[in-house]
């Protein structure tokens, strides 16, 4: 007699809190909620939010639902969030145990799909000698820099940033 058991992993649930300056913000997400809409995401600061957008897609809260075409939210990428005010907001999900981020050659908008922030050429090591570049608003990594010249130290959770690479790949 055989006796097969499962085991059945439990991920525990994490919150992420997200801090807006008033104006335009980079932000990314590391916690996958159960409904990812920008409307529940983003529902406790929707008197101040102005518009989310990644590269293609918009939702402004003050538009007709036919007319936003960003329909879901994700760890992958980055987001560009504009506020009328200082606001925060928390989101609460799991942290997804390996996400592969797709890029092409030439500029990506990226997100940090990890709870605990690393130095940029560890993160950055599957793309090989491919990684031109690797930055947000305030710092930025060159792997062809000397790291004194490297302002960007270490990739921090819910900060979106833009990755160039030379060649296409996955992050």
């Amino acid at each position: 007699m055989s006796v097969t058991r499962t085991v059945v992993v439990q991920k525990k649930s994490v919150t992420q809190t997200l801090s807006l300056e008033e104006g335009w913000n980079l932000i990314s997400f590391y916690v996958e909620a159960d409904d990812m809409t920008p409307a529940t995401v983003l529902a406790s600061i929707k008197e101040n939010l102005v518009q989310i957008k990644d590269l293609k897609n918009s939702y402004n809260p003050k538009l007709p639902a036919f007319i936003n075409t960003l329909k879901g939210l994700n760890v992958e990428d980055g987001y560009w969030v504009k506020v009328d005010a200082d606001v925060s907001f928390e989101l609460e999900g799991v942290v997804p145990e390996g996400a592969s981020i797709p890029v092409e050659s030439g500029w990506t908008l990226v997100g940090y799909p990890r709870e605990n922030g690393a130095a940029p050429a560890d993160e950055l090591a599957s793309l090989g000698d491919n990684v031109v570049q690797f930055k947000n608003l305030k710092d930025s990594y060159n792997p062809a820099l000397p790291a004194f010249i490297n302002t960007l130290k270490v990739i921090t959770p819910g900060l979106g940033y833009w990755l160039k690479v030379s060649e296409d790949g996955v992050w």
